[in-house]
């Protein structure tokens, strides 16, 4: 660079060669060069940024969700605890039920038989009245 920088002061007073417009050309990739190294070092930055907040988010979310899983498990142990307990209820009074219509069946029997004794009898009876009437 010293070399150029000496060549560019000596041809300075006249015209520009072709080797100081190669010098100015380079000069000014190297100016772009770290223009857009800075805005993809900016650009890096924004974009590392949005990792780390969206794995942060999305780690947090995880928890919660694993949170909820833990809770939902915890509730349908405890709605499967209580589902067999009144499993056990209802067969305990599907049985009490059965009972109760298998007793309703005999008194209904009974009383048909009881019914059809006393027709016999109050038959009997009118007829004994009847008899005696006359």
């Amino acid at each position: 660079m010293r070399v150029s920088v000496a060549f560019v002061t000596t041809v300075a007073a006249g015209t520009v060669t072709p080797t100081q417009k190669v010098i100015e050309l380079l000069q000014g990739m190297a100016q772009k060069a770290e223009a857009e190294k800075e805005a993809e070092v900016k650009d890096h930055f924004k974009y590392v940024t949005f990792c780390e907040d969206t794995a942060t988010a999305k780690q947090r979310a995880i928890d919660v969700g694993n949170k909820k899983i833990e809770q939902l498990k915890a509730e349908i142990a405890t709605e499967t605890a209580s589902s067999e307990k009144l499993g056990g209820e209802i067969e305990e009074l599907d049985g009490e039920i059965s009972q109760a219509e298998q007793e309703m069946q005999a008194a209904t029997e009974l009383r048909a038989q009881e019914k059809n004794d006393y027709m016999v009898q109050d038959q009997d009876y009118a007829e004994s009245l009847d008899a005696m009437d006359r």
